[in-house]
């Protein structure tokens, strides 16, 4: 017989967050367990015999549509252009058989038009310092997200990502910081500012940028980062969510990278001044508020 037990033990990867969130659930009267016992699928359980199932990535907060929305990184900015919300300007490559679906936010073509595409959409190409950041339409945790700095750099990486995505997105690359805003009911709970990724540092070739960070006191976060990622987070209806957000040059005003429906914390694992367990009860009563 087939187990569909992935391990006989919570992974390591997964087991402090489990454990943060197993107390403070466990505070307020309620159980949580893992039936699939590496922690990845959890299991809420009341006294009165209900049970919430989720997942280690997928806190039961938001809507099924809000998930969707920003699960498509296409469909998000599309989104945050009509709220007049600023993110990277780019282009959108596709793979032939996948419907071209029409919108505002990037040029769309397939990918025997990209390289006269990208000259004409990023004609600094052959600067020196040239970047563009090249990544999945959908994804999670910077899969297949690369820094190129060629246009035969971003041909192979976009053939590599039409391998296995429907989509890809080529955007321009914005120094300056970058900042991880974490919402919940409309209000921040906690900001980190990231520090720079392993390939940004020619270290790695399997990139998540700002692998670390460091979290910084909600009243001294840029006022201009705390509310466009409040008004990104309104935009796409979600109720929990982890906001990127970058000021150009470190001067405003602020543009939206990324938004993600689950956020995760692992970033912080290092910095001694980020209290996990105070987190937890949060996030723990708002699940329970649900």
């Amino acid at each position: 017989m087939t187990s569909y037990t992935r391990t006989k033990s919570i992974s390591s990867d997964l087991a402090d967050g489990y454990e943060n969130l197993r107390i403070a659930f466990e505070k307020l009267g309620v159980k949580m367990d893992s039936p699939s016992m590496d922690g990845f699928l959890r299991r809420i359980l009341f006294p009165d015999g209900r049970k919430i199932f989720f997942t280690a990535n997928a806190l039961p907060l938001n809507c099924a549509s809000a998930v969707s929305l920003a699960h498509d990184k296409l469909a998000t900015y599309q989104v945050l252009i009509e709220e007049g919300i600023a993110i990277p300007k780019g282009i959108a490559f596709f793979a032939s058989e996948f419907h071209r679906r029409q919108t505002q936010a990037e040029p769309q073509l397939l990918l025997e038009n990209l390289p006269s595409a990208i000259l004409e959409h990023f004609p600094d190409i052959t600067a020196a310092n040239f970047k563009v950041i090249i990544k999945p339409g959908q994804g999670r945790c910077g899969y297949m997200v690369n820094i190129c700095k060629t246009l035969f750099e971003i041909q192979s990486f976009a053939r590599d990502i039409l391998t296995s995505f429907h989509y890809g997105l080529i955007q321009e690359y914005i120094n300056g910081p970058e900042y991880r805003v974490v919402i919940l009911d409309e209000n921040p709970i906690i900001i980190y500012q990231k520090c720079l990724s392993r390939l940004e540092k020619g270290e790695n070739d399997n990139p998540v940028r700002g692998d670390t960070g460091i979290s910084i006191e909600l009243a001294k976060a840029p006022f201009e980062v705390i509310e466009i990622a409040k008004k990104a987070h309104r935009a796409l209806g979600l109720r929990f969510s982890g906001i990127d957000v970058c000021l150009p040059q470190n001067i405003p005003p602020a543009i939206v990278l990324e938004v993600n429906s689950s956020p995760g914390f692992d970033a912080l694992e290092d910095d001694f001044n980020f209290d996990a367990e105070k987190l937890a009860g949060i996030i723990a009563k708002a699940v329970l508020a649900t």
